[in-house]
């Protein structure tokens, strides 16, 4: 747009100097005037363009800037958003374990034993060999003959 107007302007003061020299100096002053307008016109204009350039530039760093902003934060929410994602499979997984039909529980069994004596009394109940049951547990005979003694207390009370 500039360049359009440049030339133009150099166009519309060329014919003025033209007409100029045609009359003999009596409409625009000297030639010497004129070639000192264009260079002054030429001068503005071309601080006007550096001026110009100077403001692309600037802009361009500035978006260039935002563009890298927006990068980073694109990254930072879909790092958030794989970071919930997970949490959501392991609220559902809980959620999943939550409502799972309750496991049946054999009713011979009282609530109160820990896990270790619940599994004896279970294999008690099947009829497992008392010494195969102390080997692989790792029970001595008192245990298990305690846990036998709750099962019948148990089954007693029932």
């Amino acid at each position: 747009m500039l360049v359009i107007e440049l030339v133009v302007l150099a166009v519309i003061l060329a014919g003025l100097a033209f007409s100029a020299r045609k009359r003999g100096n009596g409409g625009l002053g000297g030639g010497a005037e004129v070639v000192a307008a264009l260079e002054e016109f030429a001068d503005k204009m071309e601080e006007e363009n550096n001026q110009l350039i100077e403001m692309i530039s600037m802009l361009r760093q500035k978006l260039d800037a935002q563009e890298l902003e927006a990068q980073n934060s694109a990254t930072m929410f879909t790092d958030q958003a794989r970071h919930i994602e997970e949490h959501v499979a392991h609220l559902e997984q809980r959620f999943n374990v939550l409502m799972a039909p309750p496991v049946l529980v054999d009713p011979r069994l009282p609530d109160y034993l820990s896990p270790r004596y619940r599994a004896a009394a279970e294999r008690l109940l099947r009829g497992d060999d008392t010494l195969q049951i102390m080997r692989e547990m790792d029970m001595g005979q008192g245990e298990l003959e305690l846990v036998a003694r709750l099962l019948e207390s148990e089954s007693e009370h029932s």
